[in-house]
């Protein structure tokens, strides 16, 4: 084997190192050192490549090829071992199942398809071998730097890298070892546990495998890492191994489409991605828990529960500096904060504030319309662009005396603009005294709502006699 060939697929392994680190530790990209590689270990190992050269001539037959493939794999092993650590296991052979293969979705090079949506062709170099450039297809906006193509949006964690001047045993003989190294990196990973590696599948001349795991969140909620490492082969002795990752709790409604064209353009199913949801289930029901644990701060008026009351408190507020002492109802969660003269509670998609209000005019029933006006102009104008907005009548609040609220619904953007959400918002005022109003603000966000919302939706309408059947969750 040449030096040049043996240096290159030296090379290529601390290449797939990175494919393998980057996406290590639930998505957070970590740099070498973080990784536990040092610049001098990089060094170090780069130098030991070149003291291992041989003068033996370049492969020729397939049974030369699988020979020095193995060579090279001894060295590659020494190579890794100055990266990542002395490792006694050796790579097992991968079972290889034949499956059908479509050629005509498979882009090869100097393909000119342009007609994805959501995919995109890079022009890669192969940084540690020939520093040609070679065509690779992956979702657009993807960074491509140093002869890696890496992504991380909508839950697609995808990275990539060029193998040029090698033969086809070491380019299957790279993938083989990126597959391990990424068995290795979970293995050895805090919180990672039930590390498999499925079987290395045919795709015509490509090669690909599946692995999973099973992880933990930050909040201790267990989830599945499933994971391709996929070998592209194009003409003899190049090849683009590119490695995706879904992560369940950062999907949106992009993934799933962009994961489409990767099939598409690869032909290759990857329905093996597929999570059980589980995880989506157990920390929406750990976040909606989490958000009903009530402890007030220190030095704050603690809400009294109430007989009836799943989610309601009562406490009593000193208004018009003291000479009004006012009983309210709130609910109770982690997000209540309670003052001298005023409230405030987030939960389950609703945001409650109560304060006094002085008035200027004795006729406060029009000081509530001018509220009403001021509040449908002021969504209305909103910037970002709010749609369908409403303004509802002032209605009356059932069981109270001079008592009224209106309703503004509108449709807002997210931060992206790219969807909308139902909002409403209800402005409610409690006449007090002939000039001073007890005045409850109520934000509904229905993006933000969960199991528990109806349930606390009905008890504000218990509580201040309202109507908000319209915006109860409708997926409950």
């Amino acid at each position: 084997m040449s030096r040049r060939r043996r240096k290159n697929n030296f090379a290529a392994a601390a290449c797939m190192l990175l494919l393998t680190v980057l996406p290590a530790g639930c998505g957070e990209n970590e740099t070498y050192e973080e990784a536990g590689i040092s610049g001098e270990q990089m060094d170090t190992a780069a130098a030991a490549t070149e003291e291992t050269g041989s003068d033996a001539t370049d492969i020729g037959t397939e049974d030369a090829e699988n020979g020095a493939a193995e060579d090279a794999g001894d060295d590659v092993g020494k190579f890794l071992d100055a990266l990542m650590g002395d490792s006694d296991e050796e790579i097992s052979d991968q079972a290889s199942a034949d499956i059908a293969k479509d050629e005509s979705d498979k882009v090869q090079s100097g393909d000119e398809k342009t007609d994805w949506q959501y995919l995109k062709k890079y022009m890669v170099e192969d940084f540690f071998g020939d520093t040609g450039e070679y065509e690779m297809y992956a979702p657009a906006g993807a960074t491509n730097e140093d002869g890696l193509l890496s992504y991380y949006e909508h839950g697609i964690w995808f990275t990539g890298a060029v193998y040029s001047d090698e033969s086809r045993a070491m380019l299957y003989g790279s993938l083989d070892m990126a597959i391990e190294a990424q068995k290795e990196d979970w293995e050895e990973g805090t919180g990672i546990s039930d590390v498999e590696v499925g079987e290395t599948q045919k795709n015509g001349d490509d090669r690909y495998a599946f692995l999973s795991a099973r992880a933990k969140d930050a909040n201790g909620t267990a989830y599945e890492r499933k994971m391709i490492f996929y070998l592209d082969v194009r003409e003899e002795g190049v090849g683009v191994i590119w490695n995706l990752e879904i992560a369940e709790f950062t999907v949106d409604d992009q993934t799933e489409l962009i994961v489409d064209e990767i099939e598409k353009c690869y032909g290759v199913s990857l329905d093996a991605l597929t999570v059980s949801g589980e995880w989506a289930k157990e920390d929406a029901q750990f976040r909606m828990e989490q958000q009903d644990i009530y402890e007030p701060a220190e030095g704050e008026a603690e809400l009294a529960r109430i007989d009836g009351y799943q989610y309601l408190g009562t406490t009593t507020l000193s208004l018009k500096n003291g000479t009004i002492q006012c009983p309210i109802m709130l609910p109770m969660g982690r997000g209540t904060s309670v003052r001298e003269d005023g409230a405030s509670a987030v939960m389950h998609g609703v945001s409650v504030h109560v304060q006094g209000y002085p008035t200027i005019s004795k006729n406060y029933f029009a000081e509530v319309e001018d509220s009403a006006d001021f509040h449908y102009r002021d969504i209305s104008e909103y910037e970002e662009g709010n749609q369908n907005v409403e303004l509802s009548e002032i209605m009356p609040m059932d069981g109270l005396s001079e008592a009224v609220y209106f309703v503004v619904t509108y449709d807002e953007p997210d931060r992206k603009g790219e969807n909308y959400y139902r909002q409403a918002d209800m402005e409610c005022f409690i006449r007090l005294e002939e000039k001073y109003l007890l005045n409850y603000t109520i934000w509904l966000s229905s993006e933000k709502y969960d199991a528990a919302t109806n349930t606390l939706l009905k008890e504000l309408e218990t509580a201040y006699g309202i109507d908000l059947s319209e915006y109860y969750n409708k997926n409950e």
